[in-house]
């Protein structure tokens, strides 16, 4: 799954309130669904996997570290600005945004029709790109990195699910339901059932 996590890779300037949103509830239904069937495994340090999704001129993300299996609303984060020239983000609430902040700011930058990026890891799913037609970035890249960012865009084009190398999967949706379920459908394809 890439190297070890040893947490953000950017600096954060963080405004500590409340976060309140309509998202959260569908945020912490699909980080429950992924924990409970592998697809965002525990990890040290958290989980391997974080989901967001839009919120007018901003964007929702599971904290740095979050516990998917038990999300709380104080473990969601809402992003305002990012700058990946100075690796900076400007958020609210009261943890550190995913160490992947910078690569759902990039895919929601260059497609904004985009409401909700997941991003997990199944390592089934990449013994079975090949078969299944799913693009994968050509190399591994380490999480958070600038590289990620770019091998990703790379190969982004329209696609709404593909495969970072040793490094999981990212879902694209118009909406969270609409994420969550194309990764039960590459799941039905590989008859692994979700529950």
């Amino acid at each position: 799954m890439g190297n070890e996590y040893q947490g953000t890779k950017f600096q954060t300037e963080l405004v500590e309130k409340e976060v309140i949103s309509d998202f959260i509830e569908e945020l912490q239904y699909w980080a429950a669904l992924f924990a409970r069937n592998n697809c965002a495994p525990a990890i040290p340090g958290g989980y391997g996997g974080n989901l967001s999704c839009r919120d007018a001129d901003s964007f929702l993300i599971t904290a740095s570290g979050a516990n998917l299996a038990d999300l709380k609303p104080d473990q969601i984060v809402k992003v305002n600005k990012i700058s990946l020239d100075d690796l900076t983000v400007w958020a609210e609430g009261y943890c550190l945004p995913s160490s992947e902040t910078l690569l759902h700011a990039a895919i929601y930058k260059a497609r904004p029709e985009i409401i909700a990026i997941f991003h997990g890891h199944y390592p089934v799913f990449e013994d079975n790109f090949a078969k299944l037609g799913i693009p994968i970035t050509s190399e591994a890249a380490d999480y958070g990195s600038i590289k990620l960012v770019n091998d990703v865009l790379e190969i982004l084009g329209k696609e709404k699910f593909l495969l970072l190398r040793h490094h999981g999967f990212i879902s694209l949706g118009k909406t969270c339901q609409d994420a969550g379920e194309q990764v039960i459908n590459v799941c039905n394809q590989l008859n692994i059932k979700i529950f």
